[in-house]
């Protein structure tokens, strides 16, 4: 009786959560050496929505190229081109299309540019080349922009992310390091088939399920009389610091790599890529005690050197600083550190301001 009980409760849910927003899986393609760059299956139609109470729901879909976007690629059209390489910022399900930083710059220049998204949630500075290569070698385009965001170093190793579907660092016989696939990816039957059901995506989108035990973990070691045998994670804690430190020596040398082999990959000179530095937003709403010490490290780092390299780099830190002292409005959502619209508009608009689009697409 208890088992029919709670089963007729599941299926009960299971109803009223299929007719609320919840988010979607959106599946990947297989990874392999014919298909060796991750995609998602084409023309998915998804939802998303974030938190218990469906909080910023949007809907897009994805293309026949398996990106998100609401139109298809093609590799035909000798209309100038601008590839927009990234990771969910740039992906940006939790956007409407038309107010990506994407749509943005190709409205900007009044449609007589296209602009192609090469984006996927999870990827890092070692995909990013992976997506310059096959926009380089399928599209041809004339100008890169790409959005660097504070995981996008050391993630780029795989002993710090795992996604077998990815490109990650890995050293040749010289000891340099190339992106390499982490292994062949194959769509699991099983999550496709429970991803049918909302009560489960619900679950895992919404209630974070998975993160339980690694929540109970950290609230257990928080209790009065528990013994710590490391101070709570934190920018000035002396354990966050030597964290920091270790994950900038892979950080550093993910960054060198990337720098040194994006001309090469991307089928351009630094000259004509943009690099997009996402700034220190919680530092300008809480103050500096909340800034990411590792990312401001790393901006830096990336600012001078890209630079000397000749890349144009533009940093949003000060851009988002104006705006938020003029407007006192966030740059991301409540439940969700993702850009929101406001952050995306500003970003197009810092690009399509930049001297290497003014060069290429304004001098007449």
């Amino acid at each position: 009786m208890t088992f029919l009980s709670c089963l007729l409760t599941l299926a009960g849910l299971e109803i009223i959560l299929l007719f609320l927003p919840v988010q979607s899986h959106v599946p990947h393609q297989p990874v392999n050496t014919d298909s060796p760059v991750a995609r998602y299956q084409p023309y998915r139609p998804f939802v998303y929505s974030n938190h218990w109470n469906f909080q910023n729901i949007n809907y897009g879909r994805t293309n026949a190229q398996g990106f998100v976007s609401d139109f298809d690629y093609n590799s035909a059209d000798r209309q100038p081109l601008i590839a927009v390489i990234g990771d969910s910022y740039i992906e940006a399900r939790m956007v409407p299309f038309s107010q990506t930083m994407q749509e943005t710059i190709r409205s900007g220049l009044n449609n007589a540019v296209r602009v192609y998204a090469f984006a996927m949630n999870g990827a890092a500075l070692s995909q990013y080349l992976a997506f310059a290569k096959m926009a380089r070698d399928t599209y041809h385009p004339d100008m890169m922009v790409i959005n660097i965001v504070s995981n996008d170093f050391d993630e780029s190793f795989a002993q710090f992310h795992t996604g077998s579907h990815f490109h990650y660092f890995m050293e040749d016989d010289h000891g340099s390091l190339q992106p390499q696939l982490a292994g062949y990816y194959r769509p699991s039957w099983l999550r496709e088939i429970l991803s049918h059901s909302a009560l489960v995506r619900y679950a895992y989108f919404h209630l974070r399920v998975t993160d339980i035990p690694r929540n109970i973990k950290h609230l257990t070691r928080s209790l009065p009389g528990r013994s710590r045998s490391t101070p709570p994670p934190s920018i000035s804690s002396p354990s966050s610091e030597k964290k920091c430190q270790g994950n900038l020596e892979f950080s550093h040398r993910a960054a060198n790599a990337f720098l040194h082999l994006l001309p090469e990959y991307a089928g351009l000179p630094p000259g004509s890529i943009v690099l997009v530095l996402d700034g220190q937003r919680l530092s300008l709403y809480r103050g500096l005690h909340k800034q990411d010490a590792c990312f401001e490290s790393m901006r830096h780092y990336v600012s001078e050197h890209a630079g000397h390299m000749g890349y144009e780099v533009l940093d949003m830190h000060p851009v988002f600083k104006d705006d938020f002292q003029a407007h006192r409005q966030r740059f991301e959502f409540t439940h969700d550190a993702h850009w929101n619209t406001r952050a995306h508009r500003l970003a197009g608009r810092a690009v399509l301001m930049s001297q290497t689009v003014t060069r290429h697409f304004k001098s007449e």
